[in-house]
């Protein structure tokens, strides 16, 4: 099961089906937007907007705000609805995560362009200093990867066990994303707080062409057209804004 798979499939169990699905949203307007965020339909959201519903509610039971179910439910049309109906793109649930990080783990590239246009901060960190670019290394997203460093991520982020973007980007084990990262002036060199490098970590996690990419890299960008891998990245192709309701 991927690393997104799993995330979606455990913050699922905050949802279970039937009555259990409303605990927490005593307010019928809040209510009412929760309905709307979970079936996707914009009409019943903007109807719960115009009723006073708090676009920016958190619920005490999960822990997650309006945005950060409507990410995981993965519509990118309900959140950007929610954005222009000014929910807050950097607030944080319960645990420590802001919403751009939740989309990151979703995978979802179009639910980050939207939080980034809205003002995510693409530097904000978790309660273990991981930025939302480390899990976009460490799930191999090159397109999310190369989008965030677009927007001013650092590379050479340092976690609470001083692990940078590459050391997960090397964990995870996808060419492309090592790439780009490096494109970007990921340092190599760089130690974690066990003492490890990216390319050590590669091989740790049994990821021997990452380990040769990373520790190979100035000969090879000399050899190779690695400009037109990074061409495919630089400029994906995001959906047009929304019509307003």
């Amino acid at each position: 099961m991927s690393y997104r798979n799993k995330w979606v499939k455990t913050c699922n169990t905050i949802f279970p089906e039937g009555e259990q699905l409303k605990l927490g949203f005593k307010d019928s307007k809040n209510l009412l937007l929760f309905e709307g965020i979970q079936e996707c339909n914009p009409y019943k959201v903007m109807r719960a907007v115009k009723e006073g519903a708090n676009v920016n509610y958190i619920s005490p039971r999960s822990g997650l705000g309006m945005l950060h179910i409507a990410i995981i439910r993965g519509d990118p049309k309900i959140v950007y609805y929610l954005l222009k109906f000014k929910a807050d793109p950097n607030l944080k649930d319960k645990a420590g995560l802001d919403p751009l990080t939740h989309s990151v783990i979703c995978n979802n590239l179009e639910i980050c362009q939207h939080l980034i246009n809205a003002g995510a901060d693409v530097l904000a960190t978790d309660p273990y200093m991981r930025t939302a670019l480390m899990r976009a290394a460490l799930q191999g997203n090159p397109y999310i990867t190369c989008l965030l460093l677009e927007k001013g991520a650092e590379v050479n982020a340092r976690d609470y066990m001083k692990k940078t973007p590459l050391m997960y980007g090397a964990m995870g084990g996808n060419r492309d994303t090592i790439l780009v990262l490096l494109h970007f002036g990921a340092n190599s060199r760089l130690k974690s707080s066990e003492g490890y490098t990216a390319s050590i970590y590669a091989e740790l996690f049994e990821s021997f062409e990452a380990c040769y990419i990373i520790s190979n890299y100035s000969k090879l960008k000399k050899a190779e057209d690695f400009d037109a891998v990074l061409r495919v990245y630089k400029n994906p192709v995001i959906a047009a804004p929304y019509s307003t309701l």
